[in-house]
């Protein structure tokens, strides 16, 4: 039976630092009450699956505790997106005058209480105002408030997010990066993300196994960058730029920029950095790459060709993750050729898109959605009135309800779940009960469609069913996710509009 009590030492993987201080003894013990009063009052169980999910929230609300007292600025970076994003500190719950946003605040225990429970809910949706949830945050923000003037700062906390502070290089940038995204509070679940990416790898028959330790080190770096699993589905670096706003390298923090894996030809060479140009991309030509990002024993030749991940940091690029030398043959220009194929057919598609979308406006009388009884009634739409080939390998069975809209953005989208809960007037299968129980399905499950869709769906308010489910009835179930509807779609879908759909 795992002890009830936190030790410093499981305490301190929450942080960036290796030496254990009074304060982080203070902090581990304080976590330990809180654990004790969940277990104690028998209510982990009722709010968390596992008990591990118990101890490891009151872990992390005692790190948002110590967060604010030592004014760190992680909670407040949040709250302050949150407040341009809404005009409010938080989503879901009525901020009054008693809400401060550099203390503690009840409702931010009871919205990081929900966040912890809803984390470990794989398949269920928990409403952010469930009584229990508010009642248990009640208690323990109480608990805490007893603290609050007498907990202690950390300083090697401060001195890590000092406004001063000043990131040596890219690899002191990266270092701390990676510990933001996968062990601060903040960010609590992006491990089931890499354990999940890394078992693909680990269960991968075509890839050998000399490679598998570099595959999963190139993939816990490139989620670090690039995951979006984050609040408001920001990447990590974008909330390092915002706690860091009036560092001295604001705008240095502003700029990072991970580039896709490519393949890059060595033209020339300078004291600190080799030249590279871009072979799948004709524009991108004399990239500085700094030779110190690089294995010392594999810096490549004038003439060479490399694969890698790149990061644009301080307006020059470092290699990040796997680096291969590639060998001059047939299989690697066929290799670059796809590559560029792949990107060309994107680039048609885009240009296609406005086309596609107007001509399917017009022959769709106006209306956004086409709907279908099977495959074959949507394939001979699309040849006959569209006059356009359209292939799918999804095995979708003959006599499947069907649905097609198009986008100026990508061309056509394709709907085959949920169709009964499209409340258009031009939807044959709208069923009002069904979208009573899962309209709220394309809101919050993540892969049923392309997020302009969901979006599309929306402003047409084609959707009108979507409800949380509470005890103040169907009315306000409605209203309370039309209300807070921005922040929904980013938390459960990881989209938002101004990110992906912007011109």
């Amino acid at each position: 039976m795992k002890t009830r009590r936190i030790y410093p030492k499981e305490w301190r993987e929450w942080h960036p630092y290796r030496k254990t201080t009074d304060v982080d003894t203070y902090y581990a013990d304080l976590a330990t009450d809180l654990y004790d009063f969940l277990v104690d009052m028998q209510i982990q169980r009722e709010l968390f699956e596992q008990d591990n999910d118990a101890r490891e929230f009151c872990i992390c609300l005692t790190a948002w505790f110590e967060d604010i007292i030592s004014g760190t600025g992680i909670w407040q970076a949040f709250t302050s997106e949150c407040k341009r994003l809404y005009g409010s500190y938080l989503p879901f719950y009525h901020l009054d005058d008693d809400y401060f946003p550099d203390e503690i605040n009840e409702e931010d225990v009871c919205f990081l209480l929900w966040h912890h429970v809803q984390q470990t809910r794989e398949n269920q949706i928990i409403h952010p105002e469930n009584p229990l949830i508010a009642s248990v945050a009640r208690e323990l923000y109480q608990f805490l408030s007893d603290d609050y003037e007498i907990a202690p700062e950390n300083e090697q906390m401060q001195a890590y997010f000092n406004p001063k502070h000043v990131f040596g290089d890219f690899h002191e940038y990266r270092a701390f990066l990676e510990w933001f995204h996968y062990h601060c509070y903040f960010n609590a679940f992006n491990h089931i993300e890499l354990a999940i990416e890394g078992n693909k790898i680990l269960n991968d028959e075509n890839i050998e196994d000399e490679y598998v330790d570099i595959m999963l080190y190139t993939t816990e770096n490139e989620l670090a960058f690039k995951s979006r699993k984050n609040f408001l589905s920001l990447t990590t670096p974008e909330w390092l730029a915002k706690i860091f706003a009036n560092s001295p390298q604001a705008e240095v923090l502003r700029n990072v920029e991970k580039r896709d894996f490519s393949y890059f030809k060595i033209v020339s060479e300078e004291a600190e950095y080799i030249i590279a140009d871009n072979l799948c991309n004709d524009s991108e030509k004399g990239l500085r790459i700094v030779k110190q990002s690089l294995d010392q024993k594999l810096i490549p030749k004038v003439g060479q060709t490399i694969s890698c991940i790149l990061v644009c940091y301080n307006n020059v690029y470092w290699q990040a993750g796997l680096l291969l030398h590639c060998k001059e043959n047939a299989a690697l220009n066929k290799t670059i050729e796809d590559f560029k194929k792949k990107s060309a057919t994107l680039n048609k598609v885009k240009e296609e898109a406005p086309v596609i979308y107007k001509r399917f406006l017009e022959v769709n009388e106006g209306k956004p959605i086409a709907y279908f009884n099977s495959i074959g009634e949507m394939k001979d739409f699309v040849s006959t009135k569209l006059d356009f080939q359209w292939e799918t390998k999804l095995p979708i069975p003959s006599n499947h309800k069907i649905a097609i809209t198009a986008s100026p953005r990508s061309g056509f989208g394709l709907i085959l779940d949920y169709i009964d809960c499209i409340k258009d007037p031009a939807n044959p299968f709208f069923d009002e009960k069904e979208a009573d129980k899962n309209a709220i399905a394309l809101y919050v499950v993540r892969g049923q469609l392309p997020f302009e869709i969901v979006c599309m769906l929306k402003d047409h308010n084609f959707l009108p069913n979507a409800c949380l489910n509470t005890s103040k009835g169907k009315e306000y179930g409605v209203k309370f996710v039309n209300d807070n509807w921005d922040f929904i779609v980013r938390y459960y879908l990881g989209f938002c509009k101004e990110k992906d759909l912007a011109e």
